[in-house]
């Protein structure tokens, strides 16, 4: 095992392409200059068996996980992480060694869903607007980050960013792309204010990102609770198919269901 170095990045890659819908948000890592990244590589012969990221993102460390059972492993034991962390899109077959090492304080088990450009159907039963710079602040607001963060995820990372707008000018809805790829979309901090809830908002506004988001991606994916079936109906209505299952972890702490990000759990029809 070994801290990376720049010269291992393009390995690391090729070792992460192998699947980019699974791990979408690691390949992010790599190419986003707003996310500040720690990463650690188990190598056997001078080939990457396994890869532990651990970033900034949200209120708790985040960590990432890719690779063998005996790889992560080696990673867990050699790495020292936080009391309080977040793990985040973890396999299946990954988690008993996760719960064996760690304080695990609550889990959610979610899906992984995705859509072709051949498998979308869009509802527009309202017309969502895209935002920009104009929408700083009450975009910032949403996702919970500074107007400076905010602004950087337009100006640099070009992230699509869809909103219904009220009369007195609030976000009542919102959806947005969280990574973009030739690959791969990931779309997320999907949210209904509670007053406008059951209206078809999350539908269109969903799919105004996914719409946008398939002209410049081969395909969209998404992560949602499986047990949170009313958004699980609005993705399915759209054309998104389950795909794998992963683990959302929240380890020595759980003051918030999603510490610090858009909670999904009420995505309304």
């Amino acid at each position: 095992m070994e801290k990376q170095d720049k010269n291992l990045i393009s390995r690391i890659l090729t070792f992460l392409y192998r699947d980019p819908t699974l791990y979408s948000y690691m390949i992010h890592c790599c190419y986003s200059p707003l996310i500040s990244v720690e990463y650690y590589v188990a190598l056997r012969n001078e080939q990457i068996e396994g890869l532990l990221f651990k970033t900034n993102e949200l209120k708790y460390p985040t960590i990432y996980l890719a690779g063998s059972l005996t790889a992560i492993e080696t990673l867990l034991d050699s790495v020292h992480l936080n009391n309080k962390l977040i793990f985040r899109s973890i396999e299946d077959s990954l988690m008993p060694i996760v719960e064996s090492k760690f304080d695990v304080r609550a889990k959610y088990r979610e899906n992984l869903m995705v859509c072709f450009k051949e498998t979308f159907s869009p509802m527009f039963m309202h017309k969502p607007r895209k935002l920009g710079l104009e929408d700083l602040e009450c975009v910032s607001k949403i996702l919970k980050k500074t107007i400076c963060e905010t602004r950087k995820l337009i100006e640099m990372e070009h992230q699509i960013m869809y909103g219904i707008i009220n009369e007195q000018g609030d976000i009542v809805s919102f959806a947005s792309t969280e990574v973009i790829l030739p690959e791969v979309a990931t779309i997320g901090n999907v949210f209904t204010a509670p007053a406008y809830r059951n209206r078809g908002m999350a539908k269109s506004v969903v799919s105004a990102v996914t719409q946008d988001a398939l002209e410049r991606s081969r395909l969209c994916n998404l992560f949602v609770r499986e047990n949170n079936m009313s958004a699980v109906r609005v993705y399915s209505a759209l054309g998104y198919k389950p795909k794998k299952i992963t683990w959302w972890l929240d380890v020595g702490q759980n003051d918030g269901q999603w510490s610090g990000v858009v909670d999904q759990s009420d995505i309304p029809t």
